[in-house]
C-alpha cells in the first residue's frame, strides 16, 4: 500500500456522512475515466443491455433470468448486427466513456423501441414489440437514433446526448 493510500484509509473515520458521499462520487468519477485497464463494460455488449434495460422498464422482459437462446443461429446473426451498429455508434460518438457506452445503449434501445412502435400494419395496427422482435431489429438503431436526433450521427455529436461534464 502507497503512504497516500493509508493516509485517506486513515482520514475516513473522522469524515461525516456528506463528506464521506464526496470522497465516494469522487473515487466513483475517477474510476470512469481511468482508461488504462479495460474494465468488463468494455467487454459487454452494451447495446444488449439497453436492449434488455429498456423492455424491464416497459414490462415487456422482467429478469435476466427469462433470457433464453433458443436458436444459437439467429442470436448469432443478433451479434453481427450489434457488432456492426456497436461500431457505427462508437464512429458516430467518439471518445465515450463505459458508463456513456451504457447510457448511450439505453438511448439507442428507447428511441428504437420507439421506432418499432410507430410501424403500422395494412390495418393500422402496431405489431407488438418483444424481446425478439428487438434483436431482430438491432440493425434498425441507427435509423431510429436519427430520427430522434437529426444529423448528430452524420457529424458526429451523437455523444452529446449522453455526456456529462463535471
Amino acid at each position: 500500500m502507497s503512504s497516500n493510500f493509508q493516509k485517506i484509509c486513515d482520514l475516513l473515520p473522522s469524515l461525516d456522512r456528506g463528506e464521506l458521499e464526496q470522497v465516494r462520487t469522487r473515487c466513483a468519477y475517477q474510476l470512469q475515466h481511468k482508461t488504462a485497464k479495460q474494465t468488463i463494460v468494455d467487454q459487454q455488449d452494451w447495446l444488449l443491455e439497453g436492449v434488455l434495460a429498456e423492455l424491464q422498464f416497459r414490462g415487456i422482459y422482467t429478469s435476466r433470468n427469462q433470457l433464453q437462446i433458443k436458436n444459437p443461429r439467429s442470436f448469432a446473426g443478433y451479434t453481427t448486427k450489434a457488432t456492426a451498429v456497436r461500431a457505427l455508434l462508437e464512429h458516430a460518438a467518439p471518445n465515450l466513456t463505459s458508463l456513456q457506452k451504457m447510457s448511450l445503449g439505453r438511448v439507442s434501445a428507447h428511441e428504437l423501441f420507439e421506432f418499432l412502435t410507430s410501424w403500422k400494419d395494412e390495418d393500422g395496427v402496431s405489431r407488438p414489440v418483444t424481446l425478439n422482435l428487438m434483436l431482430e431489429s438491432v440493425h434498425l438503431v441507427p435509423n431510429a437514433l436519427d430520427r430522434a436526433f437529426p444529423g448528430y450521427m452524420a457529424s458526429q455529436m451523437l455523444g452529446l446526448i449522453v455526456r456529462y461534464e463535471e
